[in-house]
């Protein structure tokens, strides 16, 4: 994937270029080593000596396609955490908390504190992964994850959905009345 790399110049120019033809630039010396460069869209500036060091470092999309290189760390943990918690622990605790949100027989606060416990152990830690790692990826965008972090996100709505179909339930029918029995 190319990255738009901004170059400045002498006059406080900015020349937008691609990341292959700044390091084309580079090797032919045709930029300053201290120039002033930004790969996030204007946010921070580096020198052009480090951009170009982070841009090979980057190594090879079709490499990076079978072997993960040069992976955010936030974004790995949360595209793992997603698959794995999808699978063996947030998914089916987010089903049994839908579940029992559902249930009419239980009172209210427990209804409630079970579609709370879903959430705490089903979505949000992979939320919460996913955005730190969308906030490194947009400090550095030489670093590779997004789709990682994409996919977390999707895991993470995907399984905070029945937490909701279980608070729509809590609402749509409130617990059922407790009666006392009255002895003769």
């Amino acid at each position: 994937m190319a990255i738009t790399v901004l170059v400045r110049d002498a006059h406080q120019r900015e020349s937008p270029m691609t990341s292959d033809a700044f390091l084309q630039w580079m090797r032919a010396e045709q930029i300053a080593p201290t120039a002033a460069v930004s790969m996030d869209g204007g946010r921070s500036y580096v020198t052009a000596t480090e951009a170009g060091q982070r841009l090979l470092a980057r190594g090879d999309d079709a490499l990076a396609a079978v072997i993960p290189t040069r992976v955010e760390s936030w974004s790995a943990a949360a595209g793992y955490a997603a698959l794995f918690s999808a699978l063996f622990v947030g998914g089916p605790i987010s089903l049994v908390a839908a579940l029992a949100a559902m249930d009419t027989g239980p009172t209210m606060p427990v209804r409630l504190g079970a579609v709370a416990v879903g959430l705490v152990l089903g979505p949000l830690p992979i939320a919460v992964m996913a955005e730190l790692g969308r906030r490194a990826l947009r400090g550095d965008p030489t670093w590779r994850g997004r789709g990682r972090m994409i996919f977390a996100y999707v895991v993470a709505a995907l399984l905070a959905a029945p937490c909701l179909v279980g608070l729509a339930g809590i609402v749509a029918r409130p617990s059922a009345p407790r009666h006392s029995q009255v002895v003769p």
